[in-house]
């Protein structure tokens, strides 16, 4: 399994954002699933916490706390092809001027 992690700045309605994407190419998710992932304790299926290690909390603890900080956690995910899980959360900088920044 392949995996990636994308960090960038992005400007939402004039407030600065932090957005993180992390993409893998792992097992993915079942359509029908979808609706429960970010609940405590639901996995795929029982044997996946197994084969994998975990409890189902990650992603329900993870959200609360993006939701806590005014941001939000979302994904996309296709059974056999993998998941792109996006943490988006708010930051006290000016990201035009931080990117500004970068670029030198």
């Amino acid at each position: 399994m392949a995996m990636c992690i994308y960090v960038f700045l992005e400007d939402i309605d004039g407030t600065p954002y932090v957005h993180f994407d992390i993409e893998d190419s792992g097992i993915g998710i079942d359509k029908d699933k979808h609706p429960a992932i970010f609940e405590p304790f639901i996995q795929e299926d029982g044997s996946i916490s197994r084969k994998y290690g975990g409890t189902g909390l990650g992603l329900s603890i993870t959200r609360q706390l993006a939701a806590l900080m005014g941001g939000h956690l979302a994904y996309t995910s296709e059974l056999g092809k993998g998941s792109i899980f996006s943490l988006v959360i708010p930051i006290g900088v000016d990201v035009f001027e931080e990117q500004l920044l970068c670029q030198q």
